[in-house]
Parts: structure tokens; C-alpha cells; sequence
């Protein structure tokens, strides 16, 4: 009993000293020394999940007004458990600290991401009421009209999610970002919907002096059974609604409405209904192009069927959102950011797409998936839009676009985005389209320093999810080369099921969260191993080729493969080591001169002791170069 209670009091121990080398297996700070992510020895010291909260408190160096919530607590399909924490200082909410900790099947804390806000000193007393900040705020936006100002606005988002665009503000402690400060400050925060011209922030105001701290794009840019000659995908089959004048494109599925309306050249979102008389949707190819209607719904039933079945996600927020698209909006009359109408967005609610001006609608498989995916991340990891956060939002939406148009339809060409009406990105050579293919390699844009505004595409949103978008492809498809740091790489192919299994449950298990995140690439690499770790085991070989697929692009060590076999080498006779890797690996075995190689295969090697030596450790002197 008495050695029951001290082996208790050694992780208790451990839990609170978790930078321990003999606890932490691998570990990652920023500049600043704040660690943002670790990975927890479950062999030699394992820590119970019991004690994740301690462990929280340990790993930064937090003062007696900091303090860690838990905002929520699952045990997941696989019996894993992970637990989500929010940061408080002096009570208040800290935006953007955030933390989750993950455990395994047997009870043990595996690993820990997330970020945590230094305060040294921040002024929690308000100056300015609610109603004065929010006028602040609207100055700030400067819109002629705002979304709750116009009463169909009002009536369609009570009717739809029973919800108001009127902006209700959180107390909330935020970094000076827009001043390029590393002061925090008392804030409120505002979700502020613009109609004129269109935009959609968070907004962060000083709650002392009314100044704007920060803002957070919202906007993310890019059942009758009927028949439709889509625009862009041929004959398809569709569900439509039947009512006195015909059928409509309206659907109720799986308690989902998905409805796709006209706005008819205008900036209006009003509910016109596409019409046909006999469900034979034939006759749409018009001067309007009516058309890409079909393509809008078709691609959203695609998309929905594809998180539903495959991932068994009910809308884009899993709990039955309706999905709704507006097809031939004049942009140019939604916003003046807008000079034609070759675009396309999620606004945190729909889908609008340009009619087209000098292209053809956006209304293609791929892209209509790409924006109801960034649905599903904004209820899921809901990364921030800007810098490396943002780009992982990116590269998230092109990944489904691509595992929704191999899934649908896939005689096309699944690695090029927007394909069908002229690429503007490729996944398995981004370089093509001057997108880096590697961190901080060719074509990426610098982040540091920068200030995140629609101008710079929030630091390059667009431009850096080259990096996420190669290495998916990579882990999906394998591929050898050298990246543009100098790094050899060789990835096996995992297929792209089980790569896209690892990144659902890396944005909606791993780094799931209730309010808005920033997390980086390397942060984003430990959350993909953790997952894979869940899904296969923490030594498979899909956790070895993700690591490998990191490695690839920049981001990372390639994997450390284990050699299975006797601890050490003493007396006669052979002994014979093995390593776990996929056949068509290359392996050298290397040895030292004190042992001799019996014989070899590519994952096996056999060997016996020169007769001058008598005793020696094998991992200091057996290696497997790959």
C-alpha cells in the first residue's frame, strides 16, 4: 500500500514539473518561450488524463490572475478523451487563448495545443458602455447600411436560425494588434454585418478609449427527383420541391433544407425561386446563365452528402443549418471591392456567387464545396482569418473541395481548384500557380510584421495554403523530391480517405473550439499526428508518412522509425532487428565495426558480435537509414 501512494505522489509530481524531459516527449515554443503545443511519454512516465488541468496550469508560467476554464469535456466514438479550456485574466475572457488537451484509450494525457496570452498588466474597469462602443465600432466600419438596419435581413436570418444581426458585445481582453502592440487591453467584441458595402468582422474596441484593437474577416471569399443539365458537370441527378407553379430548387434532406435562389443581377437577397414546369431542368443554358443554378445546388448536395456520409457531420454545423446559395449576384453592387463578378464567398451563413463577367459563374463543384467547408471550420477549429491561421482555413476548404470532387465526380481533375471555368490553384504543383510548395520556400509570403487586412489577403490567406494544400496531396498520393530549404523527402501514399480522416478529426476533435483561435503551421502539424495517432496508432505507418509529408514541405523532422530487437549484444550467436516500414521503403543498415552483418532484407537485418567485444547497447550502434 505504502508503494501504491508514493508511485501516486511521483506523477503527481510529474504532472506539475511537465517540461521534465522524462515526461515530455517533444515539445514547441514560440520566440517568446511560450509553449504551444507538447507530446506526452505514455511508455516510461505516462500522466493521467485526470490531471490535464495541472499540467495546463504548468506548462506556462501563469500569475495568480490568470486562469484556465474548462469550456468543454468528450470522449469520443474511439473511448479518446480531450478536453477544451478558454483563459480568463482577472475573470474575463482572454480572445485567442485557448488550449485542448487529448488523452488516449488508456486514460493517459498524449498531448496539448493551443496558445497562451502573457498579461503583465491590463486595466479591467470600463470606461465606455456597451451602446458606446458599438457606435465606435460602426464608425470604424463606416457603412452606409448594416444588415440589422433593413427588415427583410431581419425576418430571413429569425426565420432561418432563429437568430438577429444586431451585434451583442463580449467583455474580453485582446492584444492591440491593429497598432502592432504588445499591450492588451479591456475590450468589447462585436460580430458587425455591413449590407453596404458588404464586409463582416469581429470587431475588437478598447472599452476605455473606443479605439479598435483588432478585427477578424467573417467573410471567406471563394424532394422531387428531378434532372438537370448542369453548367459544368453534365446531366445530374437533383432533388428538387414540387408546389402549384412546378418544381423549385428547394430540398428537405435528412431534416436539411438545402434551397438555392436568384438574385437576379442585383445585391438583393431576396427568395426567387429557380422554376421549372416538368423537373427536367433542360432548358437553362440562357443568356442569364441560369444554369450554374444547377450547379450550386447540385454541389451543395454533394457537399453535404459527403460530410454526412463519410464523416457523419449533419450540415456544415452539424446540427442541420439550413445550406442555402444565392447564384447571379452583382458583387459590384454588394460591395465597391468588387469590380466584376468573378467571385464567390461564405459570409458565416449562405453562399453568394458572381454571375460571372470576365469568366463564368463560380458555381463548380469544387467551389461550392470550398465555401460551404469554411462552414464547417468556422463550427469546428474556427481558425482565425489572417497570417498562418488563415491559410490553414484556406487550405482546409480546398482540401474537402477536393475529397467532395473525387467523391462526386471523379473523372475530374481533383488537385486543380476551380478547374472547369480555369484553375487558380493546384494542390499537387501549387509553384504552377506562384504558391509555395514549402515554408518560407518560394513564392511565401512573409507574415511577420504584417498587418492582416483585405488588401494583403489578411498576410497571404490565399497565397501560404499552397504549403497545407502540398502536403495533403503529398500524404494522399506519396511523392519523393527536395524542397525549396534543402530538405530530401519521401512520403508514402495513404490514400485520400484515410488522409482525409486524419484532417476531420484534426479540425473537429483536435482543435475544436467555441471561439475564434489562431494556430500556426507547426501547431497544425502536431494536431494532424495526434490525430492520426487516435485513428491508427501511435506508430503506424499513416502517423510515420504524415510526420514525413510535414518534412516534405518544410515543417518539421521526418519520422524516427523504431528498431524492434534485443537491448544489447552479448555473448555468441545472432540477433536480428527489424523495422516497421512499408515494403517498397529503401533501408541501409548501417553498423559499427564491433558487429558484423549477418545477413539483410530491407526491414531486417542480422547480426552477430565481433569475438573481441563483449558487451554493447544496440541502439547505440545499430542505425537504419531511410
Amino acid at each position: 500500500m505504502k508503494n501504491k501512494i508514493l508511485s501516486v505522489i511521483s506523477v503527481w509530481l510529474i504532472a506539475l514539473h511537465v517540461l521534465n524531459a522524462q515526461v515530455v516527449l517533444q515539445k514547441q515554443t514560440e520566440h517568446d518561450g511560450i509553449v504551444t503545443s507538447l507530446r506526452f511519454r505514455t511508455d516510461t512516465v505516462p500522466v493521467a488524463m485526470d490531471k490535464a488541468k495541472e499540467v495546463l496550469n504548468s506548462i506556462n508560467k501563469m500569475q495568480a490572475a490568470d486562469e484556465w476554464r474548462m469550456e468543454k469535456s468528450d470522449i469520443d466514438k474511439q473511448g479518446t478523451r480531450h478536453q477544451y479550456y478558454l483563459q480568463y485574466h482577472k475573470g474575463i475572457r482572454v480572445a485567442y487563448g485557448t488550449y485542448s488537451m487529448h488523452g488516449n484509450g488508456r486514460g493517459q494525457l498524449e498531448s496539448a495545443i493551443g496558445n497562451f496570452q502573457k498579461i503583465d498588466q491590463v486595466n479591467t474597469t470600463a470606461q465606455l458602455s456597451e451602446s458606446e462602443a458599438l457606435q465606435h465600432a460602426m464608425k470604424h466600419i463606416g457603412a452606409e447600411l448594416y444588415k440589422w438596419q433593413i427588415p427583410e435581413e431581419e425576418r430571413w436570418i429569425k426565420e432561418y436560425l432563429n437568430d438577429t444581426y444586431y451585434p451583442q458585445g463580449e467583455m474580453v481582453i485582446v492584444k492591440d494588434i491593429l497598432q502592432g502592440s504588445n499591450q492588451y487591453r479591456l475590450a468589447y467584441k462585436f460580430d458587425i454585418y455591413a449590407h453596404k458595402p458588404l464586409s463582416r468582422y469581429m470587431v475588437y474596441v478598447d472599452a476605455i478609449d473606443g479605439r479598435i484593437l483588432d478585427k477578424d474577416s467573417r467573410i471567406h471569399h471563394t424532394n422531387s427527383q428531378g434532372t438537370a443539365i448542369t453548367r459544368y458537370s453534365g446531366t445530374r441527378n437533383i432533388t428538387t420541391d414540387s408546389f402549384s407553379g412546378g418544381f423549385r430548387l428547394r430540398e428537405l434532406r435528412n431534416g436539411v433544407r438545402i434551397e438555392t435562389y436568384n438574385m437576379n443581377n442585383t445585391g438583393t437577397y431576396s427568395q426567387t425561386d429557380f422554376v421549372d414546369n416538368d423537373n427536367n431542368w433542360i432548358e437553362h443554358n440562357n443568356a442569364n446563365r441560369d444554369n450554374a443554378a444547377l450547379d450550386a445546388h447540385w454541389g451543395a448536395e454533394m457537399t453535404y452528402d459527403y460530410f454526412h456520409q463519410v464523416h457523419g457531420r449533419n450540415s456544415y454545423d452539424n446540427g442541420g443549418a439550413p445550406l442555402l446559395s444565392y447564384v447571379n449576384a452583382n458583387l459590384t453592387l454588394i460591395s465597391p471591392r468588387y469590380t466584376h463578378n468573378d467571385n464567390a464567398f461564405w459570409d458565416g451563413n449562405r453562399m453568394t456567387y458572381g454571375r460571372g463577367t470576365y469568366s463564368e459563374p463560380f458555381t463548380t463543384l469544387d467551389i461550392c464545396a470550398h465555401e460551404i467547408a469554411h462552414g464547417v471550420t468556422g463550427h469546428t477549429a474556427r481558425l482565425a482569418y489572417r497570417k498562418e491561421s488563415g491559410a490553414i482555413n484556406e487550405a482546409l476548404s480546398d482540401i474537402w473541395a477536393a475529397c467532395v470532387e473525387a467523391r462526386s465526380a471523379p473523372e475530374k481533375q481533383r488537385w486543380l481548384m476551380g478547374e472547369d471555368i480555369g484553375a487558380m490553384r493546384s494542390m499537387s504543383n501549387p509553384n504552377q500557380f506562384n504558391h509555395p510548395d514549402t515554408y518560407l520556400g518560394t513564392y511565401w509570403i512573409n507574415t511577420n510584421n504584417c498587418t492582416p487586412i483585405s488588401e494583403n489577403d489578411y498576410c497571404g490567406v490565399h497565397r501560404n495554403s499552397g504549403v497545407i494544400n502540398h502536403w495533403f496531396f503529398l500524404l494522399s498520393e506519396g511523392g519523393t523530391g527536395t524542397n525549396d530549404i534543402g530538405n530530401s523527402f519521401w512520403v508514402g501514399a495513404i490514400g485520400m480517405n484515410n488522409a482525409a480522416r486524419i484532417v476531420y478529426r484534426t479540425q473537429s476533435v483536435i482543435l475544436q473550439s467555441s471561439v475564434e483561435q489562431e494556430i500556426g503551421f507547426a501547431q497544425f502539424r502536431e494536431a494532424t499526428i495526434t490525430a492520426a495517432s487516435n485513428i491508427f496508432g501511435n506508430n503506424s505507418n499513416e502517423v510515420a508518412q504524415v510526420t514525413n509529408a510535414w518534412h516534405a514541405v518544410g515543417v518539421g523532422d521526418r519520422y524516427q522509425y523504431l528498431i524492434s530487437g534485443p537491448s544489447n549484444i552479448c555473448g555468441q550467436g545472432t540477433y536480428t532487428y527489424t523495422i516497421n516500414l512499408p515494403n517498397n521503403i529503401p533501408v541501409s543498415w548501417n553498423v559499427s565495426s564491433d558487429i558484423r552483418i549477418v545477413s539483410e532484407q530491407n526491414n531486417s537485418v542480422t547480426v552477430e558480435r565481433n569475438p573481441n567485444t563483449y558487451y554493447m547497447y544496440a541502439d547505440s550502434y545499430i542505425v537504419a537509414d531511410v
